[in-house]
């Protein structure tokens, strides 16, 4: 009996050590190619923020039509309001920082809106 069940729990570990190691794979490979690709930038908005529990940060971004959440620093979380407008810059599909407009650029925006309409 023990040498079934012996045999089962190393099958179980191999099976269980063999999934670790394709996460760990997947989030590597991931990682690598985000970091190896080129700064993208776009225009957005910031349309929610939210805490967990755990303490990380996320803010939702709209841009081309859609909606995507990044995880983001503490002082980017603070320094960022419900509405804000600027440049959002990723590198891959990870957040890498977000560029306010200027007051000066969200004068001109409201002012082409005024007169467009």
């Amino acid at each position: 009996m023990s040498k079934y069940l012996a045999l089962f729990l190393g099958i179980y570990a191999l099976i269980l050590w063999g999934l670790v190691g394709y996460v760990f794979y997947k989030a590597y490979h991931e990682w690598k190619d985000n970091k190896s690709k080129r700064l993208h930038s776009r225009p957005a908005k910031v349309m929610d923020k939210r805490e967990t529990k755990g303490g990380d940060r996320y803010l939702l971004f709209q841009f081309d039509g859609r909606q995507v959440e990044y995880k983001v620093a503490e002082s980017v979380y603070e320094s960022l309001r419900v509405g804000d407008e600027g440049t959002l810059n990723l590198c891959g599909r990870e957040f890498a920082s977000f560029d306010h407009k200027s007051q000066d650029e969200r004068a001109d925006d409201i002012f082409r809106r005024i007169v467009k309409d």
